[in-house]
């Protein structure tokens, strides 16, 4: 029942500027493929649906932290996201007798299933809002439906059509209430929709397309009113500013043009077609258009964004591209100037260490924390541990850090150990180590050893750090390296 423009994959506190760049990861819980992202919320809190050791499952979560799964009610089975208020709640559908049935999921994954409408024998939810209200689509199965609001206390409430329409459809609902979406008539490829906002007293405001296009596809709106979408059929990216359409640049030698997402500042994202090729664009609140390839930070190479559907009121942003001309996967994209950066140093404490024993950081799926791998053909990368602990054994002499790291191309590794200076209050260096191999998907073992005696505090306290280098070949090729697992070690 969703309208996704053909070429589209699937579906700034920080004010990202032009010249703002950004770090690309994969999106995802932990483990995950097939990753299908569905919205975020200006808390960066972003989910949709992912494939977790063969099991399909919904989730929500921050990047880089934790994520919530959203199981179905009782009686129900799994469905899909659409989208995720910024009081946390999530807004989609799940399965019922064979046919999708409106569900919210409370911040905590506590599920609230539609109620059936009459008339009717399908529903989903779209988005929520601050309040934990909800828009969404009330239909039957195989036709087009009518756009409603929903409430915990109240139910489903259907939202009236615009005159001479026959359905409508919803994206989007604000924290005052108000409602935005299209209304439409026909059938297949001839239908013109229109764009309407429902003000919370149900009057109706259209939003009309740019001139010369019939019809227009809305995406997404901002707490003040404006929405963002496109005018049809050639696809225009479109914006709405007191439901006045204005045309928004096309980059060079573009065919099409999409707006996905617009936050509160004014800054919106999408995607652009040139000549059958599909990119990320984001249009700043100060005038023009950039293409999100163009600022991709060079400590995360190799990517080509294809599109950008979400940005929240940091300047992050959710969507999709490809590695090397790999397949289409999820991604995160992090502006480099904000606090949310940082994802290659590791913070652990270890606790006590124990004579002669030793204590592993290791990953659940065999890559610690996922953020130690790294796609860096051409440019070498960094990862840092910090651990420390405490003994009160006074006989130690050495502490040793271990890495087993692997590397899918032919590479080398250097690491530095350095133990803290409590009187200095500065890290010094201990050990340097490099290795280097020729064979690909070969794994290593980094150790390096430190003397302790001059680098305890007279509590029994101990800091170190591990820095890990990696460099790798210059051909524009897949590359990668992964660390299994981190061992902090002490010895008499």
């Amino acid at each position: 029942m969703r309208r996704i423009l053909s070429a589209v994959l699937l579906s700034f506190s920080v004010l990202a500027s032009a010249q703002t760049l950004y770090k690309v990861f994969p999106a995802g819980p932990p483990g995950s493929v097939d990753v299908n992202p569905a919205d975020m919320n200006n808390s960066d809190v972003y989910g949709g649906y992912a494939a977790i050791g063969g099991i399909g499952k919904l989730f929500v979560g921050k990047y880089n932290g934790t994520y919530t799964f959203l199981d179905p009610p009782n009686g129900a089975s799994r469905g899909g996201l659409n989208g995720i208020g910024d009081a946390g709640w999530a807004a989609g559908f799940c399965q019922v007798n064979s046919r999708a049935r409106g569900c919210v999921w409370e911040s905590n994954g506590t599920p609230h299933l539609w109620p059936l409408v009459q008339g009717y024998d399908a529903s989903t939810a779209s988005h929520t809002n601050s309040s934990s209200n909800a828009c969404g689509l009330i239909y039957n199965n195989g036709s087009y439906g009518v756009a409603a609001r929903w409430s915990l206390a109240n139910g489903v409430a259907l939202l009236p059509i615009l005159p001479g329409e026959s359905f409508s459809d919803c994206r989007k609902i604000l924290d005052d209430g108000t409602v935005v979406g299209t209304c439409g008539h026909g059938s297949g490829s001839n239908i013109a929709w229109r764009g309407v906002k429902w003000l919370p007293s149900n009057l109706m405001l259209e939003l009309l397309p740019l001139s010369g296009s019939p019809g227009v596809d809305i995406w997404d709106a901002n707490q003040a009113g404006d929405v963002v979408g496109a005018s049809t059929p050639q696809y225009y990216a479109t914006i709405w500013r007191n439901e006045q359409p204005s045309k928004l640049p096309m980059p060079n030698g573009a065919s099409q043009t999409l707006a996905m997402s617009i936050d509160d500042n004014g800054n919106a994202v999408g995607a652009y077609i040139i000549s059958s090729n599909q990119g990320a664009c984001y249009w700043p609140v100060s005038g023009g258009v950039v293409d999100l390839d163009t600022r991709i930070d060079p400590s995360t190479p190799g990517w080509h964004l294809t599109a950008a559907t979400a940005i929240s009121n940091s300047g992050m942003m959710l969507g999709y591209g490809s590695f090397f001309g790999g397949n289409s996967t999820a991604v995160i994209l992090v502006p480099v100037d904000s606090a949310l950066v940082g994802v290659t140093d590791i913070q652990v404490n270890l606790g006590y260490v124990r004579q002669g024993d030793y204590h592993s950081l290791s990953a659940i799926d065999g890559d610690t924390l996922q953020v130690a791998r790294f796609f860096v053909p051409n440019l070498p990368s960094r990862i840092q541990y910090s651990v420390s602990g405490t003994t009160t054994f006074g006989d130690l002499s050495a502490l040793t850090l271990e890495t087993y790291g692997k590397m899918g191309q032919p590479g080398a590794f250097t690491e530095t150990l350095e133990l803290f200076n409590f009187d200095s209050g500065n890290y010094d260096p201990t050990d340097v180590r490099s290795v280097s191999f020729g064979a690909a998907n070969q794994q290593v073992d980094l150790t390096g050893t430190g003397d302790v005696s001059r680098y305890r505090r007279t509590d029994g306290l101990l800091r170190a750090r591990l820095t890990v280098v990696q460099s790798g070949p210059s051909t524009n090729s897949g590359w990668w390296a992964a660390h299994d697992k981190i061992d902090w070690k002490v010895r008499p």
